[in-house]
């Protein structure tokens, strides 16, 4: 998605802010999804093996 829209970002300078946002929007939420969220799971579960019962 974000290769795809590189060729429309720099076609035409009025596409171009639309397209940064659109790029940097999903590498974002990428980042955030595959740190940031595990990691918040990490701390706010208790200290327990994987498959531990309670």
């Amino acid at each position: 998605m974000v290769i795809g829209l590189l060729p429309l970002a720099f076609s035409d300078p009025k596409w171009f802010p639309f397209c940064m946002a659109i790029i940097f929007g999903l590498i974002s939420s990428t980042l955030i999804a595959f740190f940031v969220v595990p990691g918040l799971y990490l701390q706010l579960t208790s200290n327990k093996t994987v498959g531990q019962e309670e």
